[in-house]
């Protein structure tokens, strides 16, 4: 039988962001919809997360709908 070692979530938060476990994220989404006719949609959207440790995290999303 193996045995694995304890994880602990709370240890984990604590050596990454201090004692107090804040940090800071930014997040903001921007996107447009256009209807060309009632059952097909185009879409554009873009997101932007920032986190803490200075690692940045960005999408850009084109999407369209058919029924």
């Amino acid at each position: 039988m193996a045995t694995f070692g304890h994880h602990d979530r709370e240890s984990m938060l604590a050596s990454n962001y201090g004692p107090d476990r804040s940090y800071d994220i930014a997040n903001w989404t921007i996107g447009v919809q256009y209807w060309y006719t009632p059952t097909v949609m185009f879409e554009l959207a873009y997101d932007d997360v920032d986190y803490d440790s200075g690692w940045q995290d960005k999408l850009i999303q084109i999407s369209r709908t058919t029924a």
